[in-house]
């Protein structure tokens, strides 16, 4: 800038120093957390942009100053130039810095809250695990056990249905718990309704063509024909109706035995099963039986397999131990021995 016959130099504005000590503060210190960083950065590319326009303005003038200004114009100008550089240089510097450190701050963070959360994942599992160790047994047995008195009482049900007059044959007990019994046709509304028909049908017209008939009085109305089309009009009749409103009746949902559908295997890979799912198909007699061999089943044994030796080279040298001329001794006579 020409001020008369002087040259004026713009220098850096102050909230560039300030944003370039404020962030030499935060990398002098240490454990800066993520969001400090991220607080700190922000500017810096603002700055960055501002510092290097204020740089480029100080070097465009130096033609200017060497055609018109005085060796302390050159020198101060040069000296402004060099300290816009300085400034632009540290802001640089600072800015690569700190997003180094704050990828690693993102980092360390991100370890941190996952051991936190793998911390908490264990536990939850470790507690999973206890249950299970604890309850399933327990539950698998007592729901095997319920399993086999479902059984055996359809089995008595069978049993006495056989003989039974049809009125006074009863349902097993699984029968009663879990079909679905089938909800009767249910009538909601009645009312009386007259609705055109066609004069040789007693279907009335659906409901949404109903309103195209045109009466003609007495019971009798018509159906003008499409206009360009050849055909006569349809006569129809109006006709009493009674429409009832009502919900189908639904159907019975079958559902599987639970001695069918239920599998409880042993809590550790080998042991027996609490249950094991019969065939359907079999009467629940044979069901029983397949119950009570299971129950006797053993276990299946653990296999603990043979012992092995392997070796692994320590090192490339000879052991300490051994006597390499003892060796080579042996390694000759062995030699001499085989010719």
């Amino acid at each position: 800038m020409k001020k008369g016959n002087q040259i004026v130099v713009e220098k850096a504005s102050p909230p560039l120093t300030q944003t370039l000590e404020t962030a030499q503060k935060l990398c002098a210190s240490k454990g800066a957390s993520a969001a400090e960083l991220e607080r700190v950065i922000s500017p810096l590319p603002g700055a960055i942009e501002a510092a290097e326009r204020n740089r480029d303005a100080l070097t465009g003038r130096r033609r200017e100053t060497l055609l018109s200004g005085t060796d302390g114009d050159l020198l101060k100008l040069d000296n402004d130039i060099a300290a816009a550089n300085r400034l632009l240089d540290r802001l640089r510097a600072v800015a690569e810095e700190l997003d180094a450190r704050l990828a690693g701050a993102r980092e360390a963070e991100s370890d941190a809250a996952r051991a936190r959360r793998r911390a908490e994942v264990i536990l939850e599992r470790d507690r999973a695990a206890d249950g299970l160790h604890k309850d399933y047994p327990r539950h698998a047995t007592a729901i095997a056990a319920l399993i086999e008195k479902c059984v055996r009482s359809q089995v008595a049900v069978e049993k006495f249905n056989q003989v039974a007059p049809a009125d006074e044959k009863i349902q097993d007990a699984e029968s009663i718990v879990r079909q679905r019994s089938r909800a009767p046709r249910q009538e909601i509304k009645r009312q009386i309704v007259n609705l055109w028909c066609r004069e040789d049908e007693d279907r009335p017209l659906p409901e949404e063509h109903q309103a195209r008939v045109r009466d003609h009085g007495g019971g009798h109305g018509s159906i003008p024909p499409t206009p360009g089309c050849i055909s006569s009009a349809e006569l129809f009749v109006r006709r009493q109706f009674e429409r009832v409103e009502f919900r189908a009746a639904e159907r019975p949902i079958y559902a599987p035995p639970l001695a069918v559908e239920v599998a409880l295997p042993g809590l550790v890979a080998g042991e027996k099963s609490f249950w094991r799912p019969a065939r359907e198909g079999l009467a629940p007699v044979h069901w029983l039986r397949a119950i009570e061999d299971s129950r006797d089943a053993p276990s299946a044994p653990s296999v603990i397999g043979p012992v092995q030796v392997e070796y692994r080279l320590i090192g490339a040298g000879v052991a300490n131990d051994v006597d390499p001329v003892a060796t080579a001794r042996a390694i000759e006579e062995t030699r001499r021995a085989a010719e």
